[in-house]
């Protein structure tokens, strides 16, 4: 069943492309290799991104516009510090929306993950791979999106089923991202931009589930992006990145990241195609969590810190009609 419904998708999403080729308004592919260092951290190691295909198709009939398809297709590949495989997997997201005079109404949201992994043992001083499932979880959305105060205000009704334990829960998403501040110039770009995600759930039948009672879910991200005016093709920028989550039922109480980005890259067009090679580096990463004071004894250890320094090389295609 779980097999029919990946294949059913993807030709749903292959035959879209074909049918509506006049309509579809942009394809971007992307690939990029991240290798990181975790100080005091035995997890450090790399990550592939690969998205084979991201973009929309316009579905509309003439002189009814608005209805849009969006697909977002990735493959994750995950290495350790030997840059053997760990695990890889899929990472799929489809969307249907509807345009209207009031605003605009997403009536179907489908995301579907699954992530499948080669991990390795050491079996007699031999090291062996094994392939493993590791999750496979569906998220059905749907709700109205709202333009507001000049950012976007998403409220939607939400449904997980995770298919390995059969557990599934309905919640409550309201996301609110705006672009606060925005100016060019012949010094370049500067913008500040924010996403705030506050996800309820209820409680869940199945305690399978990671968070199985009524839990908040709070999620807030901030980047403060300059970049500068191309130098022919070339170009380069600095992100300041900071990050905040918990979640009411986790054991933390609190989470934070701070990230400091320089980036090199170069652009150039030909036709319909963009291409946009990019390296960038992690000069300043660090994580912080703060425990409940009833899980942790000693309290020295209710803050841990795990600084990270990460470079990521990339390329990004992408076509535009």
């Amino acid at each position: 069943m779980k097999k029919l419904l990946v294949i059913s998708t993807l030709l749903f999403a292959i035959s879209s492309l074909a049918s509506y080729a006049d309509s579809v308004q942009s394809v971007t592919h992307e690939i990029r290799y991240e290798r990181s260092h975790k100080y005091g951290d035995a997890h450090s190691g790399g990550q592939i991104e690969w998205t084979l295909a991201k973009g929309s198709i316009d579905l509309s009939d003439p002189g009814q516009p608005g209805l849009i398809f969006d697909f977002d297709v990735d493959r994750d590949i995950f290495l350790n510090s030997d840059n053997d495989f760990t695990f890889h997997g899929w990472d799929t997201q489809f969307k249907l929306s509807k345009s209207y005079d009031w605003g605009k109404f997403k009536f179907i949201g489908l995301e579907y993950d699954v992530s499948d992994g080669l991990v390795n043992h050491i079996v007699n001083g031999k090291k062996i791979t094994v392939k493993e499932t590791s999750y496979e979880d569906y998220n059905y959305t749907t709700g109205p999106i709202w333009k507001l105060y000049g950012g976007t205000l998403e409220t939607f009704l939400a449904y997980d089923r995770n298919s390995m334990t059969d557990a599934d829960r309905w919640g409550i998403d309201v996301d609110f991202e705006k672009t606060w501040f925005k100016k060019s110039g012949d010094w370049g770009t500067v913008s500040l931009w924010n996403n705030t995600e506050l996800h309820y759930r209820f409680e869940s039948e199945n305690k399978t589930y990671r968070y199985a009672d009524d839990n908040l879910d709070i999620y807030n991200e901030t980047s403060l992006l300059y970049r500068t005016p191309n130098y022919g093709p070339f170009y380069a920028s600095v992100e300041a990145y900071g990050e905040l989550s918990k979640n009411t039922e986790d054991d933390t109480r609190l989470s934070t990241t701070y990230k400091l980005m320089p980036l090199v890259g170069a652009q150039w067009k030909v036709n319909h195609f963009s291409f946009n090679p990019y390296v960038s580096y992690e000069v300043f990463d660090r994580k912080t969590t703060f425990y409940k004071n009833d899980i942790v004894s000693d309290s020295n250890d209710r803050i841990t810190v795990t600084d990270n320094n990460e470079l990521a090389v990339g390329l990004i295609i992408k076509w535009t009609k």
